[in-house]
């Protein structure tokens, strides 16, 4: 067989400061963003690195791509890096069939990314030199980088700003191409929304809660007979002045001992389980505005107002049709990603080689 000589190269970087939100590798979800975040991780396509002397093939060829060639060295590029992580501690036949894995995984991937460019040169989308700077101003400014922060990240990866140029355009028309094929055509009809609610009820139910102040009065087990004649004298005066109608929140910013003195003993939303028994089951047979009597527990007095009472109920379905209309279209743009790309498949010639 007559070898042709094709060349690419393939770089990943790392850079947990740059944070693309286009597909990169891994699954396509609602904005088409990917699910497993690797910072970045985009090919660059027919960049030649090498030649071929007397027929020699330099390269060999993982696979054929309708026309194009995926090259070994594209592969293990990737591979050297993730290897790091996914066969630490492996040895022996298990570290070779787990590389041989790794690599035919990334192969898949690169297939697919390769059907996905040559797909979007058919249909004539492009990026222009316009949009792919704003594209990376814009890396820079969700990231706070400025131009020498942002050279000193890709030179750390010993990239330039070409080839980062050229790995963003592609995985920026890779999502635009998504778009327009897969996204464009998804339709949530408002059946199905209502379908899922009444389905998944359960996720949208509000828990009974109390919003609740106190005044604490501390007392140590172990206090004295005179601390604790004064502790009651304080807590008369306390229950006397509430009878009275005296503002609890000025009284408890008084008079309480816990850290909540200072916002008028405010204990904010509690639901069931977020309490000491004794004093839960108490703000919940409680009614709004009620002052319950002294509660005595081990190291103090309680007494507790209830601000404000909340019943259980379900979440209306208006308040929640745009979060499950954006559950659902990121389900059918997933089903949907995946025939789609299937059918690419199908209608191309894949000639796997290694």
């Amino acid at each position: 067989m007559k070898h042709t000589c094709f060349t690419a190269t393939q770089r990943r970087m790392k850079t947990p400061h740059l944070h693309l939100s286009p597909q990169g590798r891994g699954r396509v979800r609602g904005d088409f963003q990917v699910k497993r975040i690797i910072a970045i991780a985009l090919v660059i396509l027919f960049v030649p690195v090498s030649t071929c002397y007397g027929g020699i093939e330099i390269d060999k060829v993982a696979a054929i791509v309708n026309n194009e060639a995926i090259t070994m060295s594209e592969i293990d590029k990737i591979a050297s890096v993730e290897s790091q992580e996914a066969l630490k501690g492996l040895s022996g036949d298990k570290k070779t069939r787990s590389e041989d894995k790794l690599k035919r995984e990334i192969l898949r991937e690169l297939i697919e990314r390769r059907l996905q460019l040559q797909r979007a040169r058919r249909l004539g989308i492009v990026v222009s030199k316009e949009e792919l700077k704003e594209a990376i101003e814009d890396i820079k400014r969700k990231n706070a980088l400025n131009d020498i922060a942002f050279e000193k990240a890709l030179a750390r990866e010993n990239m330039t700003l070409k080839e980062y140029e050229e790995q963003l355009r592609n995985q920026l028309i890779i999502a635009r191409l998504i778009n327009l094929e897969v996204k464009s055509k998804v339709v949530i009809a408002d059946r199905d929304i209502e379908s899922y609610y009444e389905r998944n009820k359960k996720d949208y139910l509000l828990a009974e809660y109390v919003r609740v102040s106190h005044i604490f009065l501390r007392l140590p087990e172990k206090a004295g007979e005179k601390e604790k004649t004064e502790t009651e004298e304080t807590l008369n005066s306390i229950l006397k002045r509430l009878k009275n109608g005296e503002d609890f929140g000025k009284i408890a910013r008084t008079y309480s001992h816990g850290p909540t003195a200072g916002t008028g003993g405010s204990l904010g939303s509690i639901k069931k389980g977020e309490m000491a028994p004794e004093l839960e089951n108490l703000a919940f047979l409680l009614k709004s505005g009620e002052i319950s009597d002294p509660v005595r527990v081990p190291g103090g007095i309680h007494i507790l107002k209830i601000d404000e009472k909340a019943e259980g109920r379900y979440k209306p379905l208006e308040e929640v049709m745009e979060e499950i209309k954006k559950i659902l279209t990121e389900k059918e743009s997933e089903d949907r990603y995946r025939e789609w790309l299937s059918s690419l498949r199908e209608n191309s010639f894949i000639e796997i080689r290694m």
